[in-house]
């Protein structure tokens, strides 16, 4: 494959990457990044090898039904490039080059993003984590500001809400009495216009790429994307890997210390909220909701066993915030 690709890209470069210099002297070389194993794809790295400078990423799906995942993603950034709401941030994600075949495989290329491989990729993040954090935050804010809409239709919020918590109580009976009253709320709240946005799906570290300056952010891997989706999922995603990765915490004390404890985070969670006008009500709800879809999420693709902690976390926050007047009533510190 790596031959083949060589060759496909020498014969073709002028008409896949028209604003790219030719490199003279291509390489191609196979790339899995950490913790992509399971993944059904590969990536290969193309650089010029006297400059030792990247210059392209492919990607081919190794199993057949991967792959409209995959062009989902490509049409994500493609619409980053074409959409006259998102051109603003088309400079943070990936260009979209190529769509075709290869050897009757199809075939993705994208431009390299700097920092992606490792070890550039945690280093700003390493030394500068709360200024990471911000930048990922301020990202995510006019990311999801730029694509805010509004439910539309009982078969939506059925869809974002309803559905997702029947499910989860389904598959483990222990938390249908628990999941009640949520229901109950969620109910009470499709009478009025929920946010909607455009989704990443699996914003964590290993996906955005931290620069020098604060606004050097470059988001990539969109497989996971969705066009309809509820907010604060995404930053709720980066902000327990933040604080759970980082600081070593269980999943219910990270939980608690972005929402609560920590002052940087929180400073940077409630900009968000208030920038998405969510509010406090539909809060309380999108917070147990995420561990719900989670739940459900690990549970179809790993097993029930796997979801243990999350199902533990979940509980964990009903009683706590049933035990307090929520997140936005507690003092500033």
């Amino acid at each position: 494959m790596l031959f083949s690709l060589k060759k496909f890209l020498l014969s073709r470069w002028s008409e896949i990457c028209p604003v790219l210099p030719a490199p003279q002297d291509l390489k191609v070389v196979a790339y899995l990044p950490a913790g992509r194993i399971i993944h059904p794809k590969f990536i290969f790295l193309i650089f010029s090898e006297s400059s030792r400078e990247p210059v392209l990423i492919a990607k081919i799906p190794s199993r057949p039904d991967y792959a409209p995942t995959m062009k989902s993603a490509f049409d994500m950034l493609r619409e980053f490039y074409s959409s006259s709401r998102l051109k603003d941030l088309a400079s943070s994600v990936p260009r979209p080059f190529y769509e075709g075949e290869i050897q009757g495989l199809p075939l993705f290329l994208e431009s390299y993003c700097p920092g992606r491989t490792l070890p550039l990729r945690g280093y700003h993040l390493r030394y500068e984590p709360y200024r990471c954090f911000a930048s990922a935050a301020a990202w995510l804010k006019q990311f999801h500001l730029k694509t805010r809409e509004t439910t539309a239709g009982e078969e939506e919020i059925n869809r974002l809400f309803i559905s997702l918590i029947r499910t989860a109580a389904s598959a483990f009976p222990e938390l249908d009495e628990k999941l009640k009253p949520l229901q109950e709320e969620c109910l009470s709240l499709s009478q009025n216009p929920i946010p909607i946005v455009y989704s990443h799906g699996d914003y964590t570290a290993k996906n955005i790429l931290f620069g020098r300056d604060e606004e050097d952010v470059r988001i990539i891997d969109w497989e996971r994307h969705q066009k309809r989706d509820l907010p604060f999922f995404d930053l709720l995603k980066f902000a327990l890997w933040f604080t759970c990765g980082r600081k070593k915490l269980s999943l219910f004390a990270g939980l608690k210390d972005c929402l609560v404890n920590d002052r940087r985070i929180k400073t940077a969670m409630r900009d968000y909220l208030s920038a998405m006008a969510i509010e406090k009500e539909l809060e309380g709800i999108l917070i147990p909701l995420y561990f719900v879809r989670r739940i459900g999420a690990i549970q179809r693709n790993i097993g029930k066993e796997a979801a243990k902690g999350h199902i533990e976390c979940l509980l964990a926050w009903l009683d706590f915030r049933s035990e307090n007047s929520g997140v936005r009533s507690q003092e500033s510190e």
